[in-house]
């Protein structure tokens, strides 16, 4: 994230942190008042009932973590076993009874000393910051982040969801690989936040206050139909990102007739789609900027990488996107036009201007991005597509300028 951006949303919660300030500071009471109940060393003589959630003990480890911890980190939403013990019913057997994970123990006895000795592992490994230890613990990923949040709160974020996590890293630019676990995302969503000159000065409850705040929460599956094209669904960071060319066939394009065939696949509207969410087209022109940098480092012209462009930031009336090269070290210029359905039939909108302009570029490409909403996008390469046979391709005048004179005289 741009840094001007990030102090710009910074300035516009800080009424909202300044106004939270006493509820953050009861927060805070109530964290340490835990902490003082089920201090480390009195973790392995804890009586069972004093534990478990499910016996109306407000003040057990679960219930209070749980429930009266609720604003310092969200871990309702899942069963009472993510806590390894509880006292309580199942569908199929309605006795009241202590309930708990086989791989604790074959006893309830055993099973709840099992987990003690976990959660007291798990709080030396924190002490240490031992993530190797931290993520071999006994207990489930939920209830160790909570854990580790409430009783090390200027080490771990107070966010659990591993989804969330993806979110608002993506949301602020930092960069993260498949293969780290939720533990590392916390660990650079508080590095961003430690290395930032106004965050660090903040709580970590404000900082997850801040994230949740200015960027939400991410957008749910369970949406109406209609309704799931207009989300302003999250793009994989470009890190991640791994677009492919396709090659054209001119053979290979049906004659326009067929394009129009009822049976055949409905065309692309990629104006529509831009219009319900322009983020896209900006997507397809960063997809289409690191494939050619890549691609000219592929083919030995890396000494023309820093020469590549992106006209379309700092000037929308060149009549194209991108400026790169060709194998020969010769300009060209790119049109960038992207969707995010697969492979298919192409339709979209170009205006008067840069279709004439297009007309006096030797080099000029559009680039079709499909599926430019994934980790693997695929661009079609398409030269001077206006010159095509008009049995291969249709233009269609469909804008009209207006002007009028409302000055008499």
């Amino acid at each position: 994230m741009d840094i001007d951006d990030l102090r710009i949303k910074q300035a516009e919660f800080e009424g909202d942190r300044q106004e939270n300030k006493k509820r953050n500071v009861g927060l805070e009471k109530k964290r340490i008042r835990f902490t003082k109940l089920f201090p480390e060393e009195k973790i392995k003589s804890l009586k069972i009932d004093d534990y478990v959630s499910g016996k109306r003990n407000r003040n057990s480890f679960c219930n209070y973590l749980e429930t009266g911890l609720r604003e310092l980190g969200e871990i309702h939403g899942s069963t009472a076993i993510k806590f390894g013990i509880y006292y309580g019913i199942v569908k199929k057997d309605k006795t009241p009874k202590y309930r708990f994970k086989a791989v604790h123990g074959k006893t309830d006895t055993q099973a709840f000393e099992a987990i003690k000795t976990e959660i007291t592992k798990l709080l030396v490994s924190a002490r240490t910051r031992n993530l190797q230890a931290i993520r071999g613990t006994n207990l489930t990923p939920m209830f160790k982040g909570k854990i580790l949040s409430t009783y090390f709160p200027d080490i771990f974020l107070n966010i659990f969801s591993a989804e969330h996590l993806d979110y608002f890293l993506v949301k602020l630019g930092i960069p993260f690989g498949d293969s780290i676990d939720v533990f590392e995302k916390r660990g650079l969503l508080m590095a961003f936040k430690n290395n930032d000159v106004v965050m660090r000065a903040w709580t970590t409850n404000e900082f997850s206050n801040f994230l949740y705040k200015t960027f939400g929460r991410p957008p749910q599956d369970l949406v109406q139909d209609e309704l799931k094209e207009y989300l302003q669904a999250e793009f994989p960071h470009l890190s991640k990102v791994n677009p492919k060319f396709l090659k054209l066939n001119l053979s290979d394009l049906p004659e326009k007739k067929q394009t129009m065939d009822k049976s055949r696949p409905r065309k692309i509207d990629f104006d529509r789609e831009q219009k319900v969410n322009k983020r896209l087209g900006d997507r397809g022109e960063e997809i289409v900027l690191k494939k050619e940098k890549g691609w000219l480092e592929s083919i030995g012209k890396g000494s023309l990488v820093l020469k590549v462009q992106h006209v379309a930031k700092v000037d929308d009336t060149a009549g194209f996107d991108i400026l790169s090269f060709d194998e020969n070290g010769v300009e060209k210029r790119i049109e960038v036009k992207s969707t995010r359905r697969k492979y298919g039939f192409a339709s979209f909108l170009i205006s008067e201007s840069e279709y004439r302009k297009s007309q006096t570029m030797d080099n000029y490409f559009i680039y079709v991005v499909f599926e430019a909403d994934t980790i693997n996008p695929k661009i079609l390469p398409v030269k001077k597509p206006f010159d095509l046979p008009k049995s291969k391709i249709r233009i269609s005048p469909v804008n009209y300028r207006v002007e009028m004179n409302m000055v008499g005289g």
